[in-house]
């Protein structure tokens, strides 16, 4: 999202690297070198998204991020 506007900011020599380019690889490669975390892998999952704003806010902001529909539940924090 924001790669457009620092690429505008920073001179051409100057190479910008996201997360995507450097975490995907490096991960690939770990786990190639250790098989053992395919059993600590959990398979078919769930994910659920859980906030304490208004759901809907949070909803319309976090699809942005997540590239795909989502819902979230509003939860309350309590203090003891």
């Amino acid at each position: 999202m924001l790669y457009d506007l620092i690429r505008s900011r920073v001179p051409e020599h100057i190479s910008i690297y996201g997360q995507a380019e450097m975490v995907g690889p490096k991960l690939a490669t770990y786990l190639s070198r250790h098989p053992e975390m395919e059993i600590k892998c959990l398979k078919n999952s769930k994910v659920s998204f859980r906030t304490t704003d208004d759901p809907e806010n949070f909803e319309s902001h976090a699809q942005l991020f997540y590239g795909q529909t989502l819902h979230a539940q509003r939860v309350v924090l309590g203090v003891k």
